[in-house]
């Protein structure tokens, strides 16, 4: 698996750094996986995702990570819902 060597990215309209919360990548057989990880004081949280070609959420998931080919990985972001339409 390649691993996109970004740790952090630029927000686009308040130019605040952002880091990751996770990772997310691309089976063989097309369907994305998503790890994601957090931390506030004592508590940890932690989930894995997996999105099949089926799943209803399955292109927004992609569109967001800016597409994914087998294999591929790439660092997951925190998600602005308010951008959500």
């Amino acid at each position: 698996m390649m691993i996109d060597q970004e740790q952090s990215r630029m927000n686009e309209t308040s130019g605040e750094e952002k880091t990751p919360i996770g990772v997310a990548w691309m089976e063989e057989d097309q369907s994305i996986v998503v790890r994601i990880r957090t931390e506030r004081g004592e508590t940890l949280g932690e989930a894995n995702m997996l999105f099949t070609t089926k799943h209803p959420q399955y292109q927004k998931v992609l569109s967001y990570l800016g597409g994914l080919v087998p294999e591929e990985a790439k660092s997951v972001f925190q998600w602005d819902f308010s951008l959500t339409p």
